[in-house]
């Protein structure tokens, strides 16, 4: 467990237990590192075969490792490197999940698969071997650049079982927020995270930084693919010429779609399930249209 350095009497719940039980280990982060670096922290500390994070505020349901790790033991195929659950939304009757992976051979395939799942599943059990291996960034939506490459390395197995309670946290933040935040946290410019904030002058400032964030976000994939080999993923030039441009219309597609609905204040996790619910159907599409070719 890593606290990341909270003030609210967490820390000292957290030594009563891990004063109980031997097997939990505790860490407290020296300052505030921000979400995404002790995301990381954590698996970086972990020297288990398989690997899982939890956020504060979802609740597991009392077998989900048990049958998480049953996936992966019942599996033939060495190429799963992760398996999650259905969730449901904590305070409702509303549930989903996703198919999985593990009938798509062709890394490409499961690229596109990858773009059009909300990003609840990282929340399942992973291989750590792989899981370390891969590039964790502080970019927009980290999380589906994680998962991308997940999904060029290897399979996602699906457990057909509602096993993952997600709080609805009250939605994402608008852009300009989200900018804003990161530049104070991640890169300690507090005087500059203000004048990003200033609603006054966000028309001349925001667009600069917006733009920044959408270049720095799409290196990291681009590079990503330009060295899909090291991760063990061959892919042709033409692969990854294709896949290039399918991430490039995703991403700003993403940026503007999730700008416009944040500030008319539509978007919450209800919201992000429908719509990528909506998106795995295209994806489907894409992928029929690519076997048929094939």
């Amino acid at each position: 467990i890593s606290d990341n350095n909270s003030q609210d009497g967490t820390y000292e719940i957290l030594q009563q237990y891990a004063t109980k039980d031997k097997r939990i280990k505790l860490f407290r982060q020296p300052k505030n590192i921000g979400g995404l670096k002790n995301f990381k922290f954590v698996l970086e500390q972990a020297q288990t075969p398989y690997f899982i994070w939890l956020a504060g505020h979802d609740i597991w349901h009392p077998q989900l490792l048990e049958k998480l790790l049953k996936a992966f033991e019942e599996s033939k195929d060495e190429n799963i490197i992760l398996t999650f659950p259905k969730f449901q939304i904590i305070g409702t009757e509303i549930s989903y999940g996703y198919e999985g992976t593990e009938k798509l051979d062709d890394p490409i395939q499961r690229y596109i698969f990858g773009f059009n799942v909300i990003c609840d599943i990282i929340y399942g059990l992973w291989k750590t071997d792989i899981l370390k291996k891969l590039r964790i960034r502080e970019i927009f939506a980290p999380d589906r650049f994680l998962l991308l490459q997940a999904s060029l390395v290897g399979k996602f197995k699906s457990v057909d079982e509602v096993l993952f309670f997600r709080r609805d946290t009250g939605g994402a933040l608008p852009l300009q927020d989200a900018i804003a935040y990161k530049i104070r946290t991640v890169e300690g410019k507090e005087k500059l995270s203000k004048i990003i904030s200033n609603k006054k002058i966000k028309y001349i400032v925001y667009p600069v930084f917006l733009m920044r964030e959408g270049i720095n976000t799409l290196k990291e994939y681009l590079l990503f693919i330009k060295d899909t080999e090291k991760f063990g993923v061959n892919l042709s030039l033409q692969q990854k010429i294709y896949i290039s441009f399918q991430t490039i219309f995703s991403i700003f597609e993403r940026f503007i779609k999730i700008q416009y609905f944040s500030l008319k204040g539509k978007i919450n996790l209800q919201f992000l399930v429908q719509e990528n619910l909506e998106r795995i159907k295209e994806a489907k599409k894409k992928i029929e249209k690519m076997e048929k070719r094939i």
